[in-house]
């Protein structure tokens, strides 16, 4: 039996105390004994990790944190129906790891696999491998999403002869975010 899975690491620090705190945020496939996303304190000096907190969450296969730091987001790569995928978003605590959740919102597609968010920290996007879409969120002061925009490639009505659908790999900003 073959166990397919996902690790996405997002590492980063916080000056504490002077001195530099880390963290590894891991989001994983659900579909086996992983539950979510975990959070690791990361020894830079040695590589040893230990846990420090884990959330539920379904199928978190690519995660972005904030240019703040105090948001993670997350694709639940799920479909259904076309639009069977979701964005989360959390809030992170940089004094100990923890994390909550505070919104799930769908990413109108199936099978999210990308998610990034502009430098100002107010807008997000998604792309939908399966459904060959993306969509742009708006995230408001406490870090809750609200869909603005869906955005679709797979539409044939311009090209009857198209015989391959899209697949959305990522959603990226424009590095001067216009």
């Amino acid at each position: 039996m073959k166990v397919y899975f996902s690790i996405i690491l997002f590492l980063f620090f916080i000056v504490a105390s002077g001195q530099k705190k880390y963290y590894l945020l891991v989001g994983t496939y659900t579909n086996g004994k992983s539950k979510g996303i975990h959070v690791f304190d990361f020894d830079s000096k040695d590589g040893t990790t230990s846990l420090i907190d884990s959330v539920v969450t379904s199928n978190p296969s690519y995660l972005e944190v904030s240019p703040n730091k105090k948001w993670v987001y997350a694709v639940n790569e799920n479909a259904g129906e076309g639009h069977g995928g979701s964005v989360t978003s959390f809030s992170f605590d940089h004094r100990n790891g923890h994390m909550k959740q505070i919104s799930t919102t769908s990413s109108m597609g199936d099978h999210p696999c990308y998610v990034s968010v502009d430098k100002t920290g107010k807008w997000i996007a998604a792309g939908n491998y399966t459904s060959g879409s993306a969509v742009l969120l708006s995230v408001n002061e406490k870090g809750e999403l609200k869909l603005k925009r869906p955005i679709y490639f797979n539409e044939v009505k311009d090209n009857p002869e198209k015989k391959r659908p899209a697949h959305v790999h990522a959603t990226i900003f424009s590095r001067d975010n216009n």
